[in-house]
């Protein structure tokens, strides 16, 4: 769950409606995703290399 936190607030950030970064490009979207499953994969990567998971 600590892990899928991330994308939730990446993207509960992004939904706000305030102007955001990627809000007017076409890729915006995509490149949300990749920031947030780069993110995730990197604090999986650290909760595993300290046996928490």
């Amino acid at each position: 769950s600590i892990v899928l936190t991330i994308p939730a607030i990446i993207f509960g950030f992004w939904g706000v409606n305030v102007d955001g970064p990627f809000e007017k490009s076409s890729y915006g979207v995509f490149a949300v995703l990749i920031i947030s499953v780069i993110l995730s994969l990197i604090c999986w990567f650290l909760l595993r290399r300290k046996t928490y998971l």
